[in-house]
Order: structure tokens, then C-alpha cells, then sequence
């Protein structure tokens, strides 16, 4: 039996390196105990090493926390400061509204009813950020949704100068999925595809029972291949007062009804997002 100490760097044992072998008659030569003492200084390096990686990893996962807290704080703030931005924008144009009533209160209530829609839509898209713990899925005629957006849209499109053109196969396409979700998820892909489009385009709207598909085609600025790589990326957006989180909720909200969501986009063209739902639906 041998044993040599085990040391750190500062000089402190921390164990022992034993060996026992079956020749007890034999002593250990000078050399044998000088193997042993290597491998134990190799030990205590190794030792060490493990340590200052343990500790490192630990550091970078405690800055890598704070860094994603900073930003989640970050992206929050802005949210909010956007979001504040355009209740206010909403309340202001409201007060001038209804300061018409006086003149002409059924344009001044038409007027009020849109800017009401249009905190409908800030709603929704806010909603849509947030994931609930189990989609509530039943029977959907994907047609009723697609009239419900386009309806919830319709002072956007009035802003933009877009037109909405509706290309529906058959007035009835059922799909199995979450009713609001889905709802959400087309609203913000016909959201996206209004502020991309040029002033006087056409915005399609195609619902195909067939391939059991919906698409969204604008004809606005396009995107770079660059872009396209990053398209469903949070907190990554081609717009300047962006957020990057439409289209990431959407992405995350196909996903959880197993619909493949596709893009095709070329620069200066335009861009089509297709939706192409799972076996079962019917017409």
C-alpha cells in the first residue's frame, strides 16, 4: 500500500491518492512513488481546472439570466410605451369625435365605433403574445373567421389605401382548432401584409377547401433572403417601430395547431404567407 497527498494551488490538502497492490513482499521502488506524486499533482491540476469551469459556467448563466431579464424588461417598456401611445393617439381622435356630435352626431358615432375597433385590434394583438395553457379546440368554419378579421380591419385598410380582395372556394371550410387563436393568428398576418403593402394595392385573401389551405398575399416592398431567415425570430422585425413579435405568435400559434405556415416574398413584389392545415378539414 502507498499514498501520496493530494494538495490545491494554494497549498491545502483535499485528499489522497492510494494504491494497494497484491505484492506485499515487494516495497514500492523510488520511482514508483514519484509515478504516484505526478498523478496526484495531475489530480489536483484537474481538480482546480473542474472548478474554475464550474465557477465560469455558473457566472455566465447568472449573466446570461440577467442579460435575458434586461431584455424582457426592455422589450416590455417599449411595448408599454407603445401600446400607451396609441390609447392616447385613439382617446385624442375620440374627443374630436364626439366634439362633432353637436354638427352631425351619426357621423360622430360612426367615427366613435371605428376608433372603438380600433382598440379591438390592439386588444387582439396584445392578446396574441400571450400563450394560454391549452388551446380550447372545436369545429371552425375558417370563412366566419377570415369576415371577422377582414370586418375588425377595415378602418386599417381605409388608412393604408389598400383593398381587401376575398377569394373563398366555398362558403364553409372547417377546421379543427381554437377559435381566438386562430382569429388572432390571421389577424396578424393580414395586419403585417396591410403595413407592407403600398398605398392603392390589393391585399388577397384566399381560402382553398381543396388544398385546404389560406393564403395572404400582399404587394408591398418584399423581403431580402436575410430577412426571411429571421422572419419568426422574437424581438426581430423589418419595421422600424417594430417589435418582432407578430409574426413570432404567429409562427408559435400554427404551431400548436399543427398548421405548416410558410412564406414567399421577393423584393419589390411582394409577400404571400401560406397556411396550410392538417388532414381532417371539411368543407
Amino acid at each position: 500500500y502507498a499514498g501520496v497527498p493530494i494538495f490545491n494551488f494554494d497549498g491545502s490538502p483535499i485528499g489522497t491518492l492510494c494504491i494497494l497492490d497484491d505484492q506485499s513482499n515487494n516495497d514500492f521502488t523510488k520511482e514508483d512513488l514519484q509515478l504516484l506524486s505526478i498523478l496526484a499533482m495531475r489530480i489536483a491540476s484537474e481538480v482546480e481546472r473542474h472548478a474554475q469551469l464550474t465557477g465560469l459556467q455558473s457566472e455566465l448563466g447568472l449573466a446570461t439570466q440577467k442579460l435575458i431579464q434586461s431584455e424582457k424588461l426592455a422589450v416590455t417598456g417599449t411595448l408599454a410605451a407603445s401600446v400607451a401611445h396609441d390609447i392616447r393617439n385613439i382617446l385624442a381622435s375620440m374627443n374630436v369625435q364626439i366634439a362633432l356630435s353637436d354638427y352631425d352626431p351619426v357621423k360622430a358615432l360612426s367615427l366613435v365605433e371605428s376608433s372603438l375597433e380600433r382598440f379591438h385590434v390592439l386588444a387582439h394583438r396584445l392578446m396574441s403574445y400571450a400563450k394560454p395553457a391549452e388551446p380550447m379546440t372545436r369545429p371552425v368554419n375558417i370563412i366566419e373567421v377570415a369576415e371577422n378579421v377582414i370586418g375588425l380591419l377595415q378602418g386599417q385598410f381605409l388608412i393604408h389605401k389598400v383593398v381587401c380582395v376575398r377569394e373563398f372556394s366555398d362558403p364553409k371550410v372547417t377546421v379543427q382548432g381554437d377559435p381566438e387563436r386562430l382569429e388572432h393568428l390571421l389577424l396578424n398576418l393580414v395586419l403585417n401584409g396591410i403595413q407592407a403593402s403600398k398605398p392603392g394595392s390589393l391585399l388577397h385573401f384566399r381560402v382553398v377547401a381543396d388544398t385546404q389551405t389560406v393564403e395572404i398575399e400582399d404587394h408591398g416592398h418584399g423581403m431580402t433572403e436575410a430577412q426571411q431567415s429571421k422572419l419568426y425570430a422574437p424581438f426581430s422585425s423589418n419595421k422600424n417601430d417594430g417589435f418582432g413579435l407578430g409574426l413570432f405568435s404567429c409562427k408559435r400559434i400554427a404551431d400548436e395547431h399543427q398548421i405548416q405556415l410558410g412564406c414567399e416574398s421577393e423584393v419589390g413584389v411582394g409577400t404571400k404567407f401560406i397556411l396550410k392545415f392538417p388532414p381532417g378539414v371539411t368543407a
